[in-house]
């Protein structure tokens, strides 16, 4: 994994944890914790969605980027777009829910790609869930 797309998604870190799988740790210049990095599938609408989370130490989203997928060109394609992925940023994993499925949801889903959308999303959320059980 290229320090760049884990740089992109965790921008405080100086560095990264330089062991082969995930979660990372990111570091500052004086090695302490800053966040973490967290590699998320999710079973899209046709095909399977590889993501990178970032986190800031309170679990807060610090960025998003989708590493593959094979979502339908012009609709669930829109997930990798910065317009979409930008709303995770600065959100605790209880808000990260599209709005037309909870009250409490702050993520618009993109029109006719509800699957796609539904599928990052819910995986967004649960892998910050499961990662929090971890480190807590």
């Amino acid at each position: 994994m290229e320090n760049a797309a884990l740089k992109e998604v965790l921008p405080v870190a100086f560095c990264f944890e330089v062991k082969n799988n995930f979660p990372k740790n990111g570091y500052d210049e004086k090695n302490n914790i800053v966040g973490y990095v967290l590699k998320v599938i999710a079973n899209g609408y046709s095909s399977e969605i590889s993501a990178l989370v970032g986190l800031d130490r309170d679990f807060e989203v610090t960025g998003v980027k989708i590493l593959s997928h094979n979502e339908t060109p012009g609709l669930g394609s829109k997930i990798a777009e910065k317009s979409f992925l930008s709303q995770f940023i600065g959100k605790f994993s209880e808000k990260i829910l599209l709005k037309k499925d909870a009250q409490a949801g702050e993520i618009d889903g993109i029109t006719s790609a509800t699957i796609s959308s539904r599928a990052i999303t819910d995986a967004i959320r649960k892998n910050i869930d499961e990662f929090k059980k971890t480190v807590k």
